[in-house]
């Protein structure tokens, strides 16, 4: 096609005038790789010089158009750029600036530089082959194998650990900033070489083959650390999986997994690895227990049912049934006392009333605690213009000053009221008051003090003294005359009681302070606070009546309780899922 063309020209004349004029005009650039060139004039297919950088590159047209006639321009051009960029294997076609050979059936790689792509394709294999050796000799170096002789044996070293001692390692980080800056070198010729590579062979039926060169991040060298550590018993070392603690091996060496250390941390992984068996656990955190496997499992109290009690053996339908008939088999063994009045003597409400209701346990009862369920009381009105008087309740669980008690909300936040019946037997204007604590608000007493009064508290007034004095009134028999007469016929506490056991509350204190039973005993202690406080009265926040337990009933001092109470705050912070145990102090 190109020979046909030619013969209407003046031979190679005009191709050394075209070459040498459009040379000049910079259109194109001489190079020595292609078949078309007047080294020869008589040999137009053995010539060494041509107008075209490189098969990758635009041919321009426009210094071959400028040189010759209009009527040759196109026909010339076009066969002398299929020529020169085709080979004469097909058809140069340009579009959009962008030019390529339309190949004959004959020759579909005519497209494809297939000699210089085969070179980029072996540069890039060359060069990955650099990168991997970079990543070996930095394995090899010294500071390496150092600092992987430096790490610790004795536990299971995780990836944060690993990272922690990684960058604490100067000579290390410098070693490694090396090997990254030797990379980025490598990457970029990378990059140039393929996109030539890209360019080359845009319009190729075979695609080229070539890899990515990819950077081995600092994370992988801390996984590869681990698998060294762990998994390197065989000649080729496997990878460890963190996630399962195990290795994954080949299939020529499936026993590559060595001894992985336990792992040392909180809640239930170890405090101390066995020097004996690295895998297995040497001791616990708190609140864990070392099991014969070697494994850390949550501690599991004894019960404290054999130093207190605290279930009945009623339901509470039962005991509000009991209560109502003021059934004998409820009632709690309390004494009634008062300086301001007599049971079944008339009194004239002249002020502030008190009786109290005590057990006097520690001299009656050492080894029993009682519990509240509810109160009763016959009261009598003298007259039909006598209102009912005002009772206000406070209990004391274990003991102690009158200051340590506690207010008994009755009628408030759903806590329960006074129940009243009028009960006219013996022909007096007599009522039952009755008050059904049952289990939901059932809590510890030891003494129940009562104060009665015939206003509510805002109406009496300021520095008002209690009537404590017996008038000969009191046992007239014409109580109509003075309608201000009341009398009190009973007072009841009802409950039950439970065993308790203070040498061996005390024997577990004191073992609070031995090293070897400390930690199931500081347990077991809070197991029975927990116990105690739960019989709390309602409240934002629980009163300490553990802390009460331990000074009255145990006889304890107060430096003996402050010390029992720091060493369960401390237990509770190491814990898992601790939170700081907060109670209302009842008790000095």
């Amino acid at each position: 096609m190109f020979a046909h063309s030619l013969q209407s020209i003046t031979g190679c004349a005009v191709m050394l005038l075209l070459r040498t004029s459009a040379k000049k005009v910079g259109n194109v650039t001489e190079t020595r790789t292609g078949p078309l060139g007047c080294s020869n004039y008589d040999n137009l297919d053995s010539v060494s010089s041509v107008l075209v950088m490189g098969p990758e590159s635009k041919v321009q047209l426009l210094g071959l158009q400028a040189l010759l006639p209009q009527y040759l321009r196109v026909r010339f051009v076009r066969a002398a750029l299929s020529y020169i960029s085709c080979n004469s294997q097909g058809w140069m076609e340009c579009q959009a600036g962008e030019c390529w050979c339309n190949c004959d059936a004959a020759y579909p790689q005519c497209n494809c530089p297939a000699e210089d792509i085969h070179i980029l394709e072996k540069s890039l294999t060359q060069t990955q082959d650099q990168a991997t050796g970079q990543d070996k000799e930095f394995e090899e170096s010294a500071e390496f194998r150092t600092f992987l002789r430096s790490l610790p044996t004795d536990r299971f070293l995780n990836i944060s650990t690993i990272s922690r001692l990684w960058n604490a390692d100067l000579h290390l980080t410098r070693r490694y900033e090396q090997l990254k800056a030797g990379f980025k070198q490598l990457l970029s010729k990378s990059q140039r070489q393929m996109r030539r590579l890209i360019n080359l062979s845009k319009h190729c039926l075979r695609q080229p083959q070539y890899t990515l060169l990819r950077e081995r991040s600092i994370s992988y060298w801390w996984h590869h650390i681990q698998s060294l550590l762990y998994c390197s018993a065989s000649l080729v070392p496997g990878t460890f999986l963190e996630a399962s603690h195990s290795c994954t091996c080949t299939l020529q060496h499936p026993n590559c997994q060595g001894n992985i250390p336990c792992i040392q941390g909180p809640g239930p992984l170890c405090s101390l690895c066995s020097t004996i068996h690295p895998a297995q656990c040497a001791s616990c955190n708190p609140g864990y227990t070392l099991t014969a496997q070697g494994l850390c499992v949550p501690s599991v109290p004894e019960s404290s049912e054999p130093y207190l009690g605290t279930e009945g053996p009623l339901q509470d339908l039962e005991v509000k049934y009991l209560l109502l008939k003021r059934d004998g088999r409820l009632r709690a063994p309390a004494f009634f006392i008062s300086g301001d009045l007599r049971l079944g003597m008339w009194f004239q409400m002249g002020g502030r009333k008190r009786m109290l209701l005590t057990c006097k346990s520690n001299k009656h009862w050492p080894r029993q605690l009682h519990l509240l369920l509810g109160l009763s009381m016959r009261l009598c009105l003298a007259g039909n213009g006598t209102k009912d008087p005002q009772v206000t309740v406070y209990v004391n669980p274990f003991g102690g000053s009158h200051s340590e008690s506690w207010l008994l909300p009755a009628g408030e936040q759903g806590y329960p009221s006074w129940e009243k019946t009028w009960d006219m037997d013996g022909g007096d204007r007599c009522q039952n008051w009755t008050l059904i604590l049952g289990h939901r608000w059932r809590s510890f007493f030891e003494t129940v003090h009562f104060y009665m009064r015939s206003s509510p508290l805002e109406e009496e007034e300021e520095g008002e003294e209690d009537s404590a004095e017996w008038t000969d009134k009191q046992t007239l028999d014409d109580k109509l005359e003075d309608p201000e007469y009341v009398r009190i016929d009973g007072l009841h506490a009802f409950g039950y009681s439970v065993p308790f056991d203070p040498e061996a509350i005390r024997g577990l204190a004191q073992q609070i302070d031995q090293p070897g039973s400390r930690e199931i005993a500081l347990l077991e202690m809070q197991e029975l606070r927990k116990r105690v406080n739960f019989l709390s009265p309602p409240g934002a926040r629980k009163l300490d009546l553990f802390s009460c337990l331990l000074r009255h009933r145990l006889k304890m001092s107060s430096n003996e309780v402050g010390r029992i109470q720091a060493q369960l705050a401390l237990l509770s912070s190491q814990l898992p899922n601790g939170s700081t145990y907060e109670t209302t102090k009842l008790c000095s």
